[in-house]
């Protein structure tokens, strides 16, 4: 057994267990534990899949009822808390779930079981689950089983094969029967079948006894999974599934009893595991030569590898060494050239679909990833927004995916970047990074989903802010956008699946209630980016005011280090029911010798704001400016509001280069903020 952050070898959510002790009362979990990783070659009891093995229990029966009673509500808490566990630091690879029950009409994905299951596999973890004992053909029956009916990246659904005979000095199925009588089918649902049938193993009280069903079926699969990523510890979650199902003996198959056949360990460590994600550009008439790489455990084991294109083609001018897995020679042709690689060996083959980009100049493709600033933490989303240089880049130039890392194709001779890059809650960048060097990170100021009170810590205190705004929508009054993780108008369960997968971790240091801003440039094209830790924030002197109570209200701009900048651009957004404005009142104060000028055109209703501009860029220092300075706000109805800082008011982001440059004979470099900043005001009833 291994052990948890708490020092406990599991935990127990079922009613009526203790909290911390997820002690087996039945017996189940015991004979699946077994299956999975008893220790072979000591003369004791039976061997499992895996003799060398951490297992971590998590029990979601309970005492005193039947397992369909808790099982929702159970499972959930007990994904919690390994995806808990998981971000803590314990090397959690694989999720064992022999339990199920059918539903019809079958369960949607956002159900709260669905979100918790798709958690799991958004952290980099198999979740290995039993096909059910009902005998149902799930591709024709509208009853399906679940959980193992929910279809995400690296989820994986185990059949039960047939019992074995012995023939001569080997074990076998029975002729005809690859599949157990009581097993579930059905190969759009079930991936591979496993051992199920009459399965010895571990027991209570240091027992063994036989049990069948396909809760035995998935443990061999997950013992299998955890071997295999001991094997292969670089290899993702979804490739060691590929193993897994491309290695299945094809049983079973033929009669669409599941997808790829039958568990077979030993060929799925032999399969070969195509490890290059991409291959660089070239440049015509140019000599080319990069080589693929694959996983494997070598030609002593597994044959010698023979490399094909399956589809497609390689650019014009270039050849694979079927040998070596090399590609070379010198590109006559430019374009976009896709195909499909493939490596085979003795067992089995891996295939995976590429491109090679042929260009009349140098390009140079600059893959980076983004990283929570102050912190080593990656961002887990990052997406690039626009790209742009001295030479215009076509925005489809741009790719990312959702793991936090992009790539960006710009020519090699134009290596002054500049980048906009949207992460999981706020924008920011890295401007002016010049070459990125291929694999760099880029530092982006993001606070951590989950942080409701905006501490940079994800703890109890976000927790209470969450739990009093759960169940409310946009619409109501004192709903709370801070506790709306995931920005869909409600706080509900996903929200808090988000809060728990960050329970406990540390943030970038920026306050909340302020936001990094978008640095516009522009010399020859228009481009975006992010003058690093520059912030912009709504300041008033309290938060609570009385019906007909005035206040001022300012815009506060922070610059982190001096900045060659044309103009400043900012709104407040407010609810006219709520206050009143005089707007003639407003001051624009010049920051560096700008010149000031009213922004009278803002889309948003209920706007006041300015701008501030000049002829010809400034360079501004380091340090605090006022930029909307005692705004006279009136309190008119009482409730709990918002005022808003939009972004980009002026609705700069939406104009190409040319339109922008058409406002200007010079370069515009304009500062605005990246997202909504909010501010809550409460306004009390004058009694």
């Amino acid at each position: 057994m291994t052990t948890d952050s708490f020092g406990n070898c599991g935990r127990s959510f079922g009613y009526g267990t203790q909290d911390g002790d997820p002690m087996d009362y039945y017996g189940h979990g015991t004979h699946v534990a077994g299956i999975i990783g008893a220790v072979g070659n000591n003369s004791i009891g039976i061997v499992g899949v895996n003799w060398d093995i951490g297992l971590l229990a998590v029990n979601v029966q309970t005492i005193s009822h039947g397992i369909k009673d808790i099982l929702i509500a159970d499972i959930v808490a007990g994904i919690d808390y390994v995806v808990s566990e998981k971000n803590k630091g314990l090397n959690i690879r694989v999720v064992n779930m022999s339990l199920g029950w059918p539903e019809n009409p079958p369960l949607p994905d956002n159900s709260a079981l669905g979100v918790a299951i798709k958690l799991l596999s958004d952290e980099g973890i198999i979740i290995v689950m039993t096909a059910g004992n009902d005998s149902t053909n799930l591709n024709t029956s509208t009853q399906k089983h679940y959980p193992a009916c929910f279809r995400f990246e690296n989820t994986i659904t185990v059949g039960s094969s047939g019992e074995m005979m012995q023939v001569s000095n080997n074990y076998v199925l029975y002729p005809n029967e690859p599949r157990s009588s009581f097993s579930n089918y059905g190969n759009q649902w079930i991936d591979i079948g496993a051992p199920g049938t009459m399965i010895y193993s571990t027991f209570l009280n240091n027992g063994y006894t036989t049990f069948q069903g396909t809760s035995m079926a998935v443990p061999h699969v997950s013992g299998a999974a955890a071997l295999l990523c001991a094997a292969y510890p670089n290899e993702t979650a979804s490739q060691i599934i590929s193993r897994i199902s491309n290695g299945a003996q094809n049983i079973g198959v033929s009669t669409g009893d599941w997808g790829k056949g039958i568990l077979d360990v030993w060929n799925a460590y032999r399969l070969p595991i195509i490890t290059t994600t991409s291959l660089p550009g070239g440049i015509l008439s140019t000599g080319y030569n990069q080589a693929l790489s694959v996983s494997s455990p070598g030609s002593g084991i597994s044959g010698s590898m023979t490399w094909s294109i399956s589809s497609g083609s390689l650019p014009t001018g270039l050849s694979l060494n079927s040998s070596t897995g090399v590609i070379s020679g010198t590109p006559t042709a430019t374009g976009v050239f896709d195909f499909t690689i493939k490596a085979q060996n003795s067992v089995g083959n891996d295939s995976k679909t590429l491109s090679i980009v042929i260009n009349s100049y140098a390009t140079l493709i600059a893959s980076f990833q983004g990283r929570i600033a102050g912190t080593s933490a990656n961002v887990e989303k990052l997406e690039v927004i626009w790209v742009s240089s001295d030479t215009a880049i076509a925005e489809e130039s741009v790719s990312t995916d959702q793991n936090g890392e992009a790539q960006i194709i710009v020519p090699y001779q134009d290596l002054n970047l500049n980048i906009w890059v949207k992460g999981e809650r706020t924008l920011a960048v890295s401007e002016d990074v010049g070459a990125i060097i291929p694999g760099s990170t880029i530092d982006v100021g993001m606070l951590l989903v989950g942080d409701a009170n905006g501490d940079n810590t994800v703890d109890m205190n976000d927790y209470f802010l969450f739990a009093s705004n759960y169940g409310k929508i946009s619409s109501d009054a004192e709903f709370n956008w801070r506790a709306d993780f995931n920005n869909d108008g409600a706080v509900d369960l996903s929200d808090y699946f988000l809060f728990a997968s960050n329970f406990g971790r540390t943030g970038a240091q920026r306050p909340m209630g302020s936001q990094e801003m978008s640095l516009i440039r522009s010399k020859y094209s228009a481009i975006r980016g992010i003058a690093t830790g520059h912030i912009m924030e709504i300041s008033t002197d309290k938060d609570v005011y009385k019906v007909g109570e005035k206040f001022n209200v300012s815009v506060v701009l922070t610059l982190a280090k001096d900045e060659l900048i044309s103009g400043i651009c900012s709104a407040i957004s407010f609810d006219s029911t709520a206050f009143s404005v005089d707007k003639n009142a407003i001051s624009l104060n010049p920051v560096g010798g700008l010149i000031i000028s009213l922004y009278d055109n803002a889309p948003l209703p209920h706007t006041v704001g300015g701008s501030v501009a000049s002829i010809s860029p400034v360079t501004i220092s380091a340090g605090t400016y006022v930029v909307l300075e005692n705004t006279p706000f009136e309190a008119i109805e009482p409730g709990t509001y918002e005022l808003t800082l939009p972004e980009d008011p002026a609705n700069l982001g939406s104009t190409k280069a040319t339109d922008i440059l058409d406002r200007t004979n010079e370069g515009l470099s304009i500062l605005i903020p990246s997202t909504k900043i909010h501010k809550t005001i409460t306004i009390l009833p004058d009694l």
